[in-house]
């Protein structure tokens, strides 16, 4: 669930500015002028690097004065996470003598949320490194990673 505030996920602000509408028992209370159609509040997501699943926020509008309809009372809003995990390498660093072989363990720091595939290069080689894969795919259901 995703959270209102400071230090949480979103947070409401008064359309064309950066404050926080004025809030009672969290919800918003709004005046709409007089022979005003419509009025807004801004929902701003915050951004952060924590790997997270997708979070849902539900607007939903209550206490309608009598005589005024409503013809959509709320509205789920899903906030995306887009921060991938971080890539771990062990060992940092190897020293290979010519002729021999030696492996890398490639590991994500999270589980992640989705399939994370990772592409495997070589720098500065003049022809004595071979890899014997390309890419990494790792997976949430699994853990595992498949070699491409």
């Amino acid at each position: 669930t995703a959270t209102n505030g400071s230090g949480g996920d979103y947070k409401l602000v008064e359309s064309g500015s950066d404050a926080s509408p004025a809030m009672t028992d969290g919800c918003v209370s709004r005046t709409i002028a007089a022979n005003a159609m419509t009025d807004s509040v801004r929902l701003v997501v915050y951004g952060d690097a924590t790997v997270e699943p997708n979070e849902t926020v539900t607007v939903a509008l209550s206490g309608m004065p009598a005589g005024v309809g409503v013809s959509s009372g709320s509205a789920s809003l899903m906030i995306l996470n887009d921060d991938m995990p971080a890539l771990v390498l062990s060992p940092g660093a190897l020293l290979i003598a010519e002729g021999a072989s030696a492996d890398y363990a490639v590991s994500l720091a999270t589980e992640p949320m989705a399939p994370v595939t990772v592409s495997i290069t070589t720098q500065g080689d003049d022809g004595d490194l071979s890899l014997n894969r390309t890419s990494l795919r790792f997976t949430a259901e699994t853990g595992e990673s498949r070699s491409q």
